[in-house]
């Protein structure tokens, strides 16, 4: 909680945490978020998501079913699920193969009503192809770690239909950027796509 709340007298307004990594065979669901969560608004913060890092090798449906049943179980306050899409996991499977991954994985959320981003990377199209933009419609995070809070960078590519994104991580965790004595990714965007 002393962490959170320096980072929020730093100027940090918004936190996602993780509660789905990509380990295991399966996935699994991290049990330290549920404490990360509950800090984060006992600190003060008025925005906290959780990102989940789908396991591309394991059924999407039962990942998300999983994870939407333990942050019920363990009474887990958020605004929105974060997919985090990246890694050479997809290169194994046709784009048609991630396509379909991709939707089951989102027709979970869907039906339960659950705001959804996207962090993923200019490989969007190598893994599901130019011109699957299902997605288009959600909020898209990208990584430049350039250091530079601007989208300058994703104009001359854009991808997956996003004519421009929501949010940029340009600043990742080394250790010259340790903050509140903690090291993590920073992300900014000019607008409160958070607010769902």
């Amino acid at each position: 909680i002393n962490t959170l709340s320096c980072l929020l007298d730093t100027g940090f307004v918004y936190g996602t945490f993780e509660c789905w990594r990509n380990i295991n065979g399966t996935g699994l669901f991290w049990t330290e978020c549920v404490s990360n969560v509950a800090n984060a608004w006992e600190a003060g913060f008025e925005y906290v998501d959780i990102y989940m890092f789908p396991h591309r090798y394991a059924e999407p449906t039962t990942q998300v079913i999983e994870l939407l049943n333990n942050l019920t179980i363990y009474n887990v306050t958020y605004g929105a699920v974060m997919i985090d899409i990246e890694g050479d996991d997809w290169i194994d499977f046709t784009q048609e193969e991630n396509r379909q991954f991709m939707l089951e994985l989102r027709s979970v959320f869907d039906s339960e009503n659950i705001s959804m981003t996207i962090y993923t990377g200019a490989t969007w199209d190598r893994n599901f192809g130019d011109n699957f933009t299902d997605f288009s419609d959600l909020p898209l995070i990208y990584a430049h770690y350039d250091n530079i809070p601007s989208f300058y960078d994703y104009n001359y590519s854009p991808y997956g239909g996003w004519e421009v994104a929501s949010g940029k991580q340009f600043w990742d965790a080394v250790d010259d950027e340790i903050v509140c004595d903690i090291s993590l990714d920073w992300d900014w965007s000019p607008i409160s796509f958070w607010k769902h």
